[in-house]
């Protein structure tokens, strides 16, 4: 009984991961940018502790190929380190406006520091347009033209594809693979109408639907504050998309600490786990083909259970070895063997951490 159930549970993936490489090869052709109004932005940067990183990425925006207005503001998030006297430097030769708002912490809000900086930097915006992103970033020149003329008329929100540069350590490569596959399915859930995840780092948003949409207090708390931004976005009937084509256009470094790693994985799968189904349900398929294959190699279950999950590995590599060449992805599918032992561990080992209701603490921070 328990093998058939398996038997129909690994088919029904084998259905779903086929649809996927098919939408993926479809997404192959005529994918380009579709909106030539090129508005003014601004670009609101919410930073704590920074003051190691702010000068590269204060270099990055200097660099945009945009050639509308743009006003950079920062939102000093409690900094100790010296991060706002490096803003309040480079304002003094800027060619373009760059403001510094302090934020003020307000628990009677009940949302995390970060969604509160967020939402002061969206509402004294001067522009339209507002572009996101973190003060750790480097950014490619391309970075806002390539959000702003992927912004369909109509359309709110759109997200862009960060990627982790692998470095020689074989946990950077994993890093980088892991985050390569999340934007991997976060573009194949948004190509099939389906809520699935971003990054907050490279995020264009409209300020009108977002203060229309109630801001970041009708969101509520959330320690995964871009996804949860996304879904009320869908919630409110707002259009959303991604950049067009969707390769990489934003870097975050690989961790160098196990610590922060397991402190970032175990963020992500808490937010997964509440801001809707759609992300716990994929985890879940996920997770049980991944046993299936595990078990099959141990030679449990019928042969007909065996061959489907093995069947479906393959699929799997195939759907990652598509959509890394298709968003131009800075590593290789050929690690997806490796990874696989890796994201075992990973789900073993960190993600049931993730279900109870223990602090998350992320950047020095209990969230």
């Amino acid at each position: 009984m328990i093998e058939n159930a398996l038997l129909v549970f690994l088919i029904v993936y084998t259905l779903f991961i086929v649809f996927f490489i098919g939408t993926s090869l479809a997404c192959l052709k005529g994918e380009k940018t579709v909106n030539n109004l090129i508005e003014p932005v601004s670009i609101v940067i919410p930073c704590k502790n920074e003051a190691e990183n702010l000068p590269s990425l204060i270099a990055c925006i200097r660099r945009q190929d945009f050639p509308a207005a743009i006003e950079v503001i920062f939102i000093d998030d409690g900094s100790d380190d010296g991060s706002p006297v490096i803003i309040e430097r480079a304002r003094a030769g800027s060619t373009f406006p760059m403001r510094l708002f302090t934020n003020r912490f307000d628990k009677a809000r009940l949302l995390t520091s970060k969604q509160q900086a967020l939402d002061l930097g969206i509402r004294v915006a001067s522009h339209p347009l507002i572009a996101l992103t973190d003060a750790d970033m480097t950014l490619d020149k391309k970075w806002l033209g390539s959000l702003v003329t992927s912004l369909r008329p109509g359309n709110d929100l759109v997200f862009g594809h960060t990627a982790i540069l692998p470095g020689r350590s074989i946990f950077s490569v994993f890093q980088s693979f892991q985050l390569a596959s999340l934007f991997s399915i976060a573009a194949v859930f948004h190509y099939c109408g389906i809520v699935g995840s971003c990054m907050g780092n490279n995020l264009l948003l409209r300020k009108a639907a977002y203060l229309e949409c109630g801001g970041h207090d009708a969101i509520g708390y959330s320690i995964t504050e871009d996804r949860a931004l996304l879904r009320h976005f869908h919630r409110c009937r707002r259009k959303t998309g991604i950049v067009a084509p969707f390769c990489p256009t934003a870097y975050t470094a690989a961790h160098q600490s196990l610590r922060l790693f397991i402190q970032q994985i175990r963020r992500w799968a808490r937010g997964g786990f509440t801001n809707g189904m759609n992300l716990v349900i994929a985890a879940i398929v996920f997770t049980v083909q991944n046993a299936a294959v595990v078990a099959g190699a141990a030679g449990c279950f019928s042969y007909n259970v065996r061959l489907v999950a093995l069947v479906n590995f393959f699929l799997t590599w195939a759907f990652l070895a598509i959509s890394f060449k298709k968003n131009r992805s800075p590593v290789t599918a050929l690690f997806f063997p490796v990874y696989f032992i890796f994201l075992l561990i990973e789900t073993i080992v960190l993600l049931p951490g993730a279900l109870f209701k223990r602090g998350i603490v992320w950047k020095g921070n209990r969230v």
